[in-house]
């Protein structure tokens, strides 16, 4: 699964998170946990790269299910799903809890 790109996104907490970013619709693994966030990706015009609007998190301890613990459909301008990989449930879950403290909408809210 050939990968768009990466980037690190920091919690409340000031953890940094490294994220890497796949086209929506990828099928991932069985058994692929992560933290995931649904964006969408579109070229920045000030910076001439790639930027991404966060829409949704998430986590699932396999991401070929990806709404995890959360029945809220994606967004529809979403294109991007990008997966921060965790097996431990405990630790996706404090991950996904640090990131919603920034104002990323949960899936299952």
């Amino acid at each position: 699964m050939p990968s768009l790109g990466s980037f690190t996104l920091a919690g409340k907490s000031g953890t940094p998170y490294r994220f890497r970013a796949y086209p929506l619709g990828t099928t991932f693994k069985k058994g692929f946990a992560a933290v995931y966030i649904v964006t969408q990706r579109k070229r920045s015009t000030s910076a001439g790269g790639m930027q991404h609007k966060p829409l949704l998190l998430g986590q699932s301890e396999d991401l070929r299910q990806p709404k995890g613990d959360g029945d809220t459909p994606f967004d529809i301008n979403a294109n991007c799903i990008c997966v921060h990989a965790e097996q431990d449930h405990t630790a996706r879950k404090g991950i996904q809890e640090d990131l919603v403290s920034i104002g990323i909408r949960r899936t299952d809210q």
